[in-house]
């Protein structure tokens, strides 16, 4: 369905925080290719900032970036530009239990309208993403996570809406 290659470098800033916050700076560059859908491929390019606290058990985290995402063909609605904004706190529950829960907001605006002809209407999209995790380690650098999520997508464009919910189990493994 979609091939995407990314590159992103991340920067700790040098801001005069107390110890137990950090602030980052992180730039990138992907490219989105859709294997049946050429005229949606597209470059985007980000700079997102964020500003993390650690406390003794507590983990939060706030981000606000900005995107471009530029068409590479005669995309519908054009290019698009946007910002999200990320509320993010986890800590240990009870035992070896996790949990973390995230709201998340992304604003597109398209450039152009996006069907002439059919839809003649600039595309301006709003989705709220909120999330509860809950980890369990099974392994030196595996979880077992479970995971709900709710979409809120509000568009300009009413066929463009809609509402989801999602409940996944998961393993994730990192490499150390």
């Amino acid at each position: 369905y979609q091939r995407q290659l990314q590159l992103q470098a991340r920067v700790g800033v040098p801001a005069p925080l107390p110890a137990s916050m950090a602030l980052y700076v992180t730039g990138g560059v992907a490219r989105n290719d859709y294997t049946t859908l050429s005229n949606f491929d597209s470059d985007t390019y980000d700079l997102l900032g964020q500003l993390t606290w650690r406390g003794d058990v507590t983990y939060a985290s706030f981000s606000q970036g900005w995107q471009n995402d530029r068409a590479v063909r005669e995309r519908p609605g054009g290019d698009r530009h946007g910002y999200t904004s990320t509320l993010l706190l986890r800590r240990p529950l009870w035992g070896r239990v996790s949990g973390e829960l995230s709201y998340s907001y992304q604003s597109w605006k398209s450039s152009d309208a996006y069907a002439p002809g059919l839809i003649n209407t600039v595309r301006d999209q709003n989705t709220r993403v909120a999330r509860a995790v809950l980890s369990y380690p099974v392994a030196r650098n595996g979880w077992l996570r479970l995971e709900t999520r709710l979409v809120r997508n509000r568009e300009n464009i009413s066929i463009f809406q809609y509402d989801n919910r999602q409940v996944q189990l998961s393993w994730q493994w990192q490499v150390p």
